[in-house]
């Protein structure tokens, strides 16, 4: 499984919709969801949640197929489950395939998961969104260290054993050697996010051919 994650500050002032310009919608949104987005209630967080999961699906497919440019309006997002007010589930459609995803809106952000193929027992997924630090400047080192104390606390590994490699497609490192987990990356003004999948041992509860489970990571 690859996945992909994103995650929107609503709190920044660039997200605010008169902040935005005429150019970045119309070379965002196809028209459906143009009219989907400001036809909702808010339109300002129907926005950003169909960018996030643009975003976080995007992300998947440089690690599944390495793409490297992806026209956004080539991306058609369907929600068709909203859980109250707070989670909108569906997909991407994409060059003929579907890509699930998951948006959250927490705390004021948007926090998009997006999961990409199956293997024979669907997957639980981690994820979690923390918040940068005042007076720090490294928002992306934050994601790393969260999301490497999220694995080393389900894989029973001292903390300093794992690194993250690589940045458009990265991957985690134990000693070298790869963990077989999939790993996903973000940040935006105050928040940093992470996602990553579970070895196979560590989901064995999941049930085959069901959507996999979203877990908030503690």
């Amino acid at each position: 499984m690859f996945i992909g994650n994103d995650i929107v500050d609503l709190t920044d002032p660039a997200t605010r919709l008169d902040a935005l310009t005429d150019s970045f919608t119309k070379d965002t949104f196809t028209d459906d969801e143009y009219d989907a987005i400001f036809a909702d209630r808010d339109p300002g967080v129907a926005l950003w949640s169909h960018w996030a999961a643009k975003q976080s699906v995007i992300k998947a497919l440089v690690k599944a197929a390495g793409e490297t440019s992806i026209d956004p309006r080539a991306l058609r997002v369907d929600f068709y489950n909203r859980v109250g007010g707070t989670r909108m589930s569906g997909s991407v459609e994409y060059a003929g395939h579907r890509i699930d995803v998951d948006v959250v809106h927490i705390s004021g952000a948007v926090h998009a998961v997006a999961m990409l193929g199956t293997w024979p027992h669907r997957r639980a997924i981690v994820c979690d969104v923390v918040a940068v630090p005042g007076d720090s400047n490294d928002a992306g080192g934050l994601a790393r260290g969260a999301l490497c104390s999220s694995v080393a606390d389900r894989i029973d590994c001292p903390l300093d054993e794992l690194c993250i490699v690589g940045a458009d497609a990265p991957r985690i490192e134990r000693g070298g050697i790869g963990l077989g987990i999939d790993v996903s990356l973000s940040h935006h003004g105050r928040l940093a996010a992470f996602a990553h999948t579970l070895p196979r041992a560590a989901a064995r509860g999941s049930v085959a051919g069901s959507r996999p489970r979203l877990r908030r990571a503690r």
